[in-house]
């Protein structure tokens, strides 16, 4: 299901934000211009990622520094072997929609 889940220029001026869309507890990026969408949760702890560094496309988990790609999911780390559930994001009129599952 498609839900908006806020305003780009919002996204953009914090860099990241945290949003529950239907079951799902998604961190919003803003990259260049476009935006994408992860399961904010980390793969190894269940750590939130919102508030993690983020830099060159990855966001490294606050917790233990387990690092993820933001566009694929893909972990880099070994005590994070499985990726993050990566969400369709897209911009429209100014506002931020992402498709999860129901």
């Amino acid at each position: 299901m498609e839900y908006p889940a806020g305003a780009i220029a919002e996204i953009r001026g914090q860099g990241a934000v945290s949003v529950t869309l239907g079951r799902w507890q998604v961190m919003i990026v803003a990259m260049g211009a476009d935006v994408v969408a992860v399961e904010d949760r980390c793969t190894h702890q269940d750590t939130p990622l919102c508030g993690g560094r983020i830099r060159n496309g990855r966001v490294a988990c606050p917790r233990h520094g387990a690092m993820f790609d933001l566009r694929t999911g893909k972990s880099f780390a070994p005590i994070a072997p499985r990726p993050l559930t990566v969400f369709p994001a897209r911009i429209d009129g100014g506002t931020v929609f992402v498709t999860v599952p129901d």
